[in-house]
């Protein structure tokens, strides 16, 4: 039984990394438009944990993205049940990935360019 589910909305709200017990959770909401012309509106309050947190990094509020998540729930008091909708894939609509924020170097430095340490052991100088 495959308990996950794919979305597309617009994001609406995207909350700061919160840190419980050493365990990361991101909270943002998605805007999605249902019926034959989109004219239900609603919204949905999604979480990534962990790791994935870092994901909302790539998109901003109005950004159209498809979500991927997994509902969870648990049953507490007397016929009461909190719902989770746990969010593990965001990617944009059109498929083309935004960059982090941090892109990496263009090009790595040669080797002759790198600065040598104080004391260090040059390949000629090793006795084998």
């Amino acid at each position: 039984m495959n308990n996950s589910y794919e979305i597309t909305g617009v994001i609406d709200f995207i909350g700061e990394v919160e840190t419980y017990n050493d365990k990361k959770s991101r909270s943002f909401y998605l805007e999605i438009r249902s019926g034959k012309d989109g004219e239900y509106l609603n919204y949905m309050d999604l979480t990534m944990r962990g790791e994935k947190v870092s994901l909302l990094d790539r998109h901003k509020i109005g950004d159209e993205v498809t979500v991927k998540f997994s509902p969870g729930g648990r049953k507490y008091g007397n016929n009461k049940v909190w719902n989770s909708m746990n969010a593990f894939y965001v990617g944009s609509v059109d498929g083309q990935e935004k960059p982090e924020q941090q892109a990496p170097p263009k090009e790595m430095p040669k080797y002759e360019d790198i600065p040598k340490a104080a004391g260090s052991i040059e390949a000629e100088d090793i006795p084998f």
